[in-house]
């Protein structure tokens, strides 16, 4: 994701970075977080784990006219949620020790505007969940 740089790719999106699990504080907006749902192995004879079948979920957040621009924090977090949908989509993946066999978004999550009172202002998030298999 962090490598998917340029117009209207992610990491351009995702100006304020891009993160596993949570984002440090005083992050600037729009950024994105990843995590790790679930890992459902699959085993062969004689217990051999097979291949692994996991799910991440995909969240992206923004707050109106982030980074100086005229969009708002919805329109935003859309962006960055559609852009990962395309560039995880069977992507050309490399996973350490692993052969990526599929990797596809699986269902959105909900969208959510949270008020953050100290400033005044709603951040909203969109996302998704998508399942990866690997072996």
């Amino acid at each position: 994701m962090a490598a998917d740089s340029g117009s209207g790719q992610l990491a351009t999106l995702s100006n304020g970075g891009i993160f596993q699990l949570v984002a440090p504080p005083n992050t600037a907006f729009n950024y994105t977080v990843f995590q790790k749902l679930l890992r459902q192995p699959t085993y062969g004879f004689g217990n051999s784990s097979r291949a692994g079948h996991f799910f991440y979920q995909i969240k992206h957040f923004s707050v109106d006219g982030a980074n100086n621009t005229t969009k708002s924090g919805q329109e935003a977090a859309g962006l960055m949620a559609d852009r990962a949908v395309v560039l995880l989509t069977n992507p050309s993946l490399s996973v350490s020790g692993q052969t990526v066999i599929s990797c596809r978004f699986d269902r959105s999550i909900p969208d959510f505007a949270e008020r953050d009172e100290a400033n005044d202002r709603f951040v909203y998030s969109k996302g998704g969940i998508y399942e990866v298999w690997l072996s």
